[in-house]
């Protein structure tokens, strides 16, 4: 179970597209619907950014739906609004021996704990304190049984960060650190460092627009300030071609439903904010247009 409100998007742009069919001689210009494959992954948005997606287009807008916020109001301040998303893996490679007899074998598994204790310096010691930043790692495996030294470890984890300095750093950080550490227990590491997502920020005169957009639509009370998560979107590849704005609907509701995050496996929404959403998107595409 996805449950993450991606099913809810598909609807509400294909809602706006009906809106923009109804309104075509409302503005002037065009308006391309790019949907999201394979989001949480971001496997398929490099091969959307290949297809050409958004090579012709002027600007971006884009909707996630929001459990945090109550519906009926909405996040589309400028500047930093989700994390970068990195993917590191590392094998470790060392000599298993008996565990009565350490000095005959390379640990593997102690390298690796010593990696994953390392890695944490790259956010407290290399990255600008005022700059956010996590390294966290989610798998560490090593060892089949009670007295035997491993040979082999496996470390994989994740990178998030606001800054695109940091997040160009942060790969040959974990790459020096794993392998200086490795080394100096004479062991070996090998790593493998994929970018998922960049950070996403948002154009200043685009999210001004936007709220302009939400104000028109719901009224001056339904534009509000959101903090950043650290969580990763994949949106942020196509920011890579074009200008964008990224805008949170909320859809939380109580009254409805009761409240769970995003993943939860009892995540819901209140369904109304699907009318927002897509009048949102279509309210936005005419607004752009008709001030260009």
């Amino acid at each position: 179970m996805h449950a993450c409100g991606h099913d809810g998007h598909m609807a509400a742009l294909l809602a706006a597209a009906r809106i923009l069919s109804d309104k075509r001689s409302e503005f002037k210009g065009r308006v391309k619907l790019v949907f999201q494959p394979g989001e949480e992954g971001a496997k398929v948005g490099d091969r959307m950014l290949e297809g050409g997606a958004v090579d012709d287009v002027d600007a971006i807008f884009v909707i996630h739906l929001w459990n945090e916020i109550e519906v009926g109001k909405v996040s589309v301040e400028a500047g930093p609004r989700m994390a970068s998303a990195g993917l590191f893996k590392i094998n470790v490679k060392g000599k298993g021996g008996h565990g009565s007899m350490p000095h005959q074998g390379v640990d593997a598994g102690l390298a690796g704990a010593s990696i994953l204790l390392n890695l944490q310096s790259i956010t407290s010691r290399e990255t600008n304190p005022l700059e956010a930043a996590v390294v966290s790692v989610g798998i560490f495996k090593c060892g089949e049984s009670f007295n035997v030294i491993p040979g082999d470890a496996y470390l994989e984890g994740t990178t998030r960060c606001f800054s695109k300095e940091v997040n160009d750093s942060l790969e040959g950080q974990i790459r020096r650190i794993a392998e200086s550490t490795a080394a100096s227990y004479r062991a070996e590491a090998d790593v493998e460092y994929r970018q998922i997502a960049d950070p996403v920020i948002n154009d200043t005169e685009l999210s001004r627009i936007a709220r302009n957009s939400v104000k028109s639509l719901m009224g001056e009370g339904a534009n509000i300030l959101f903090e950043k998560t650290m969580a990763g979107e994949d949106f942020s590849l196509y920011s890579r071609r074009t200008r964008s704005v990224f805008a949170l609907v909320g859809t939380r509701n109580e009254k409805k439903h009761d409240f769970h995050p995003h993943h939860h496996s009892k995540f819901n929404i209140d369904e109304d904010a699907l009318q927002i959403a897509a009048g949102l998107h279509a309210k936005f595409a005419m607004d752009f247009l008709n001030q260009q």
